[in-house]
């Protein structure tokens, strides 16, 4: 987690910035969980298009075989 006043990387449970001593905001706490869930949605799209990637293969090796 990064402080939104100068940008130094410190730990997620850290409740000041031990570079510039400001304190970390809830709402920066709450930015830090709601990223937690991205890479679990991109993992279901990247799932979903190799499956329709897979059908359209299917499809299009079907009619050029089958014509």
């Amino acid at each position: 987690m990064k402080c939104n006043y100068c940008g130094y990387e410190m730990s997620e449970f850290s409740k000041f910035c031990s570079n510039c001593g400001m304190p970390i905001l809830e709402n920066q706490k709450e930015e830090l969980e709601d990223d937690e869930d991205l890479p679990e949605s991109i993992n279901y799209i990247l799932f979903g298009l190799i499956i329709v990637i897979i059908m359209l293969s299917a499809i299009i090796s079907y009619f050029i075989i089958y014509n």
